[in-house]
């Protein structure tokens, strides 16, 4: 049934508007994006099908652009949406202010990169006392391809006159184990660390659900 033949009271837009948003369900905030239905279904229904075919908001945020535009109902244009949502949501949890402590940093890296379909490095920079001074990404794609320079990283440790330096990346895969390229790449760079005087505060996989330390 078209979402204009419901009664106001059970359609997702006047129910945002009289119980806000945390009062809706996933299916009727997905329908809000989708706007539309597809193949005879309004777009709470779509909704719905999208929820149950991929086990939940994560799986069905977490699709590729092309995956999105090859899925039964959504499309180019919805695809478009759907990303446009998340980038935005990404850009709001990586707040400009650095997070006070390693691990709130960690928090926020992962909230940042639970999405993301490619590896992201990131470094940690940190003050003797431990707290965070600056948190960047420096490289995409797997540890061991990656375009990482760490002359890059140790230039961006002594402006920010840090004493220790921290690594962290995603893993979309889930697993969050250590490859062989993982622990190559962190001995490397804490040899490196310690050449130059600079602590080094241990490399972190981390994945949707859990994070791993390497050293």
């Amino acid at each position: 049934m078209r979402l204009t033949l419901l009664p106001p009271s059970e359609r997702p837009r006047e129910r945002l508007l009289s119980k806000g948003a945390e009062g809706l369900s996933d299916a009727e905030l997905l329908a809000l994006i989708l706007r539309t239905g597809s193949n005879g279904k309004n777009a709470v229904e779509l909704a719905q099908d999208l929820l149950l075919t991929h086990g939940g908001l994560q799986r069905i945020f977490g699709l590729s652009f092309s995956q999105l535009c090859r899925t039964k109902g959504i499309g180019i244009s919805k695809a478009v949406q759907f990303k446009a949502c998340l980038e935005l949501a990404k850009r709001m949890l990586n707040d400009e202010k650095p997070a006070a402590s390693l691990q709130a940093a960690l928090e926020s890296i992962q909230a940042e990169t639970a999405f993301a379909e490619k590896e992201l490095l990131f470094a940690i920079y940190l003050d003797a006392r431990g707290r965070v001074l600056k948190t960047e990404r420096i490289a995409t794609g797997t540890v061991n391809a990656s375009a990482f320079h760490p002359r890059e990283v140790f230039k961006t440790a002594f402006a920010e006159n840090a004493a220790a330096i921290a690594l962290a990346h995603n893993h979309p895969s889930g697993n969050a184990e250590a490859s062989e390229a993982d622990v190559r790449m962190t001995q490397a760079f804490a040899k490196l660390c310690l050449r130059l005087g600079l602590i080094f505060s241990g490399h972190f996989v981390l994945v949707s659900d859990r994070v791993g330390r390497i050293v």
